[in-house]
């Protein structure tokens, strides 16, 4: 499967609402969301609940795929657990997300707010976005009204820097940030009442770390790709001219930890790891540039191939067929190029 924000190497919470099994609904509402990505548990969080004010799903919301609705009037997701993942000072926080109402209100926010340990993560009209910390500068980044569009700010110690649609604002220094350990809310915010918003959110990825500005585009054109949004993206956005590469495997007797990783010829840096377990599709986003190919097959010695050059006029010298192990337990892959 092409990169996902899985392949990076920090803590995360991920919010998505078009994974029906991480949903549960009761009364038309959504009573509790999982975390998509699963094994977090040692830094306190699994789900969020709705209590009774959940927000409702809407089936095909967004580019065919379920989206959370909220009411503006009660309807939240929140959780009395404490969440490692909000308050270390480096912190990354990716969503999608729509303002249908005209009330300020929290997309994401740690409560309270009133006891300057808070911070919000706010729409403050539909065309004002806010990254706000009581007793601090406020951020704030500009919006497309009446649009879907990915919201992301990054923190790393006192520096915040806000964006929309892979424009970044420009860092600020907000000031000491007062660490705590306190719940959260999605869809609202505690400012001494709760703030709600009446709106749609998609997905929303929370990193327990200060991502690369490298890494920051990668999760902008992966959910720009998934949300139909890829012409919200600035001109200039390296990934708009992203190109797939990849294969078909065919695994004879393989087990689990079979896999095809992409590696960066030039910097080393590990693009995507593709799991091909019992054989399947497998598929990478990539750059113009060189790239080397590992293949894996659990017992069976690894082999790599390339350095192979991708362009838009494809992929030089071919990807080629790839046999691990013996007739007992082979893995082929064909490749293309698109």
């Amino acid at each position: 499967m092409p990169w996902s924000p899985s392949d990076l190497n920090f803590p995360m919470r991920w919010l998505d609402a078009s994974n029906a099994s991480s949903i549960s609904i009761a009364s038309g509402k959504v009573s509790t969301i999982q975390n998509t990505i699963p094994g977090y548990s040692d830094i306190g969080l699994d789900y969020f609940t709705g209590g009774g004010y959940g927000p409702s799903v809407v089936s095909a919301g967004l580019n065919g795929l379920d989206v959370l609705s909220f009411n503006g009037t009660n309807s939240r997701l929140s959780t009395s657990n404490k969440i490692a993942d909000f308050t270390t000072s480096q912190l990354s926080v990716f969503v999608v997300s729509l303002l249908t109402g005209t009330n300020p209100g929290g997309i994401i926010s740690m409560r309270p707010l009133t006891n300057l340990t808070g911070w919000s993560l706010r729409y403050n009209s539909k065309t004002t976005l806010y990254y706000y910390h009581l007793g601090y500068p406020t951020v704030s980044a500009a919006l497309p009204a009446d649009q879907y569009a990915i919201i992301e700010f990054i923190r790393n110690g006192n520096i915040v820097d806000l964006g929309v649609n892979g424009v970044m604002n420009g860092a600020i220094d907000v000031g000491g940030y007062v660490v705590s350990n306190q719940s959260a809310f999605i869809g609202a915010e505690n400012n001494g009442t709760l703030n709600y918003i009446s709106g749609r959110i998609a997905e929303i990825i929370i990193i327990g770390g200060a991502v690369t500005s490298s890494d920051r585009q990668k999760i902008e054109w992966y959910m720009a790709n998934k949300w139909g949004l890829t012409s919200s993206l600035p001109v200039g956005h390296p990934y708009l001219n992203a190109i797939t590469i990849g294969g078909n495997v065919i695994v004879l007797g393989g087990g689990p930890g079979d896999s095809v990783s992409v590696i960066d010829a030039v910097t080393n840096e590990l693009i995507s790891i593709n799991n091909i377990d019992a054989g399947g599709d497998w598929a990478a986003s990539v750059l113009d540039g060189q790239y080397y190919l590992l293949y894996v097959a659990d017992g069976y010695q690894s082999q790599a191939s390339g350095p192979h050059t991708v362009s838009s006029g494809g992929v030089s010298p071919a990807i080629p067929d790839i046999v691990l192990g013996s007739s007992s337990g082979t893995i082929k892959t064909v490749g293309y190029a698109f």
